[in-house]
């Protein structure tokens, strides 16, 4: 169910202001990230084009062996396609 996939946003910051002080809007449309709890959080975003992320340095988590943060382009993501492709092919 597309229920399942709703993020769940705690009420201080829906009721809060965003990063240019304006009172949020849950009708409204935004590309400014969210609060998260994960080991990256979100530097920049091009839409369309790329993302990227940033570790967390205090992640409760940091000392696990887990990926280093990284830039994710569509191109990127484009070749990887095509390289997968290629190789089953084969």
């Amino acid at each position: 169910m597309i229920v399942g996939e709703l993020v769940v946003l705690p009420k201080h910051y829906w009721t809060g202001k965003d990063a240019k002080g304006r009172p949020r809007d849950i009708s409204q449309t935004t590309l400014e990230a969210p609060p998260g709890s994960g080991p990256y959080k979100i530097v920049q975003v091009i839409p369309g084009r790329s993302i990227v992320y940033q570790r967390v340095k205090n992640y409760w988590a940091k000392d696990l062996p887990v990926k280093i943060a990284a830039t994710i382009s569509t191109r990127c993501a484009s070749t990887i396609t095509a390289t997968r492709r290629s190789r089953s092919k084969r």
